[in-house]
């Protein structure tokens, strides 16, 4: 559906009521109730649930349903609320598909709104400063791999990085990697009996599914077929790895690099889930390298960025399985690593009119589409997507 459409469709709206989903990880009870608040018997075809479902969801072996939207409909049923009430506000790519198995009927068709980049992830205000910062490059290093929170593909990334010798060239940081060989402990002891009463809850025994995030999407790296990943997958990573440049502020050091290697919170995922790592490049014109779903690129294309195929192979991109995808992505930077820094900066000139272009179609996405549909749907509803303290570590 085109943007003015959907603008159009949303004049005559009236919210009944708004839902953020991750409010309800760990209480499916307390999502039963509050849809029991927003129950009518007969709603205007007006009258919409607001459903945000804007940061990462968890899919289990490429099912096209995440756990918190599988949950959702599933408390929806029991409830007698018709799926045709729901608006979806989502940065979840194919949520359509994932909705697919709970439609019976065309009236029961939720409208389903994309955000391209997730409301939550502008909360990061430091990435928003890029936005008014200096944009002047003073190029020093190939580039950077800020990989931040342990998830095993970046520790695995970071593995093969080090045996590709990258890191003469390439900085990275990785904060706490020993949590992603630990996952199992950590998540479960957070996890275990946090979702339902087992003795008064409502939804008992109604469809739910429990799940331990951090476990999610990453099984591939347990079963290493791929010589080169068993091999890298030996590599100790350090407790703590912080690069000296790197520290503080992200825009004090930012125009450092020449390529920018963004590494997403989702990997093994059937659909791209766009974060607030692709603001870095877009904002600060820099050109970048995409650790992340299968599709990512392509989905940028179809918003109008354009990227970098002709400069280096982007083929990564279309690579379905998430071995070989990660170690074409690692084959990359490895080649991108051993550039002559002059190559690098040649790059940066010869790509400025692209760049400037993706800033630009960027900066008028979020003034011109986005933040109209939050002051249609959100502005005044009480939900503060740019709070971080409601928002899951990426």
């Amino acid at each position: 559906m085109e943007w003015e459409k959907i603008h159009r469709s949303l004049d005559n709206i009236k919210v009944v009521g708004y839902i953020y989903l991750w409010q309800y990880e760990h209480d499916f009870d307390a999502l039963y109730w509050r849809l029991k608040e927003l129950y009518q018997e007969n709603y205007a075809p007006n009258q919409k649930i607001v459903i945000i479902h804007d940061d990462t969801d968890y899919y289990y072996h490429r099912n096209p349903t995440g756990f918190y939207i599988h949950n959702l409909m599933s408390v929806l049923s029991h409830v007698d609320i018709s799926p045709g009430v729901l608006i979806f506000l989502t940065s979840h790519v194919g949520l359509e598909d994932g909705l697919e198995p709970f439609i019976t009927n065309d009236n029961d068709r939720p409208l389903v709104i994309h955000s391209f980049l997730s409301f939550i992830a502008s909360a990061n205000i430091e990435l928003m400063e890029f936005r008014h910062c200096s944009r002047d490059k003073n190029i020093e290093k190939n580039a950077m791999c800020l990989l931040g929170s342990a998830r095993s593909h970046r520790v695995l990334l970071y593995q093969l990085m080090s045996m590709f010798e990258c890191f003469d060239s390439v900085d990275v940081n990785l904060s706490n990697p020993a949590v992603a060989v630990n996952f199992d402990k950590i998540t479960a002891k957070k996890r275990i009996n946090k979702f339902i009463d087992a003795e008064s809850s409502p939804i008992k025994n109604q469809g739910i599914v429990y799940l331990i995030p951090h476990q999610l999407n990453d099984s591939w790296t347990k079963h290493l077929k791929l010589p080169e990943l068993i091999q890298a997958s030996g590599i100790t990573v350090p407790n703590h790895l912080v690069q000296p440049k790197m520290q503080g502020k992200i825009t004090n050091f930012y125009n450092n690099y020449g390529v920018d290697i963004v590494v997403e919170t989702t990997f093994d995922c059937p659909y791209p889930h766009i974060n607030e790592k692709i603001m870095r490049p877009l904002f600060m014109c820099t050109p970048f390298v995409v650790v992340g779903a299968s599709g990512y690129l392509k989905f940028l294309h179809s918003y109008g960025f354009k990227t970098f195929g002709d400069i280096w192979n982007e083929g990564y991109d279309s690579i379905v399985d998430p071995q070989q995808r990660l170690l074409a992505c690692a084959r990359l930077i490895k080649e991108i690593s051993s550039w002559p820094l002059q190559k690098i900066k040649d790059i940066n000139a010869q790509l400025q009119d692209r760049l400037t272009y993706n800033r630009e179609n960027f900066l008028h996405y979020i003034d011109n589409v986005r933040e109209p549909v939050y002051n249609k749907l959100i502005a005044n509803s009480g939900v503060n997507l740019y709070d971080t303290n409601t928002r899951p570590n990426s």
